[in-house]
């Protein structure tokens, strides 16, 4: 075989070989940001969950199904505290949903915040809030995420 041949064969499977690994690696990163993305919206997702927990677990130490101001101020401003620092969970996971989990969470979400305000203004009491917030975390597409493996 001439040296030119093997050079044009060499330089083809050269060529082949650096097509099939540059593939691969662009396989690898696709993969991975995938993996680093669902892995984002599950801890988003996880965060907010374990907010409406821990917000619920406070609510029950309120002791008293209504609350009225300016009577109940300590117990409204302990309802607002962990109402708003629940809230700061909301964007961050929000920014991670879409399709049914997205609009699924949003009714949740809309349900709090609305009972939120009806407790604020004298309008609901404290265990309607108590039952919004229980249903976040009850949520059957809201478990599944947290518990799904990439």
């Amino acid at each position: 075989m001439p040296v030119e041949t093997l050079s044009t064969v060499t330089t083809l499977a050269s060529t082949l070989a650096a097509f099939i690994a540059a593939f691969a690696a662009l396989k690898s990163v696709s993969s991975w940001k995938k993996q680093a993305r669902f892995e984002s919206k599950r801890d988003a997702i996880n965060t907010w969950v374990s907010g409406a927990v821990l917000f619920r677990g406070r609510l029950k130490f309120i002791y008293k199904s209504d609350v009225k101001w300016p009577e109940d101020k300590a117990e409204i401003e302990l309802i607002s505290e962990h109402f708003w620092n629940w809230n700061s969970t909301w964007p961050y996971a929000k920014a991670s949903l879409d399709g049914e989990l997205e609009k699924e969470a949003f009714i949740l979400w809309n349900n709090v915040y609305l009972s939120y305000s009806s407790v604020m203004e004298g309008k609901a009491n404290i265990n309607t809030l108590g039952l919004a917030v229980e249903a976040v975390y009850n949520s059957s597409i809201i478990k599944s995420i947290i518990t799904k493996e990439s």
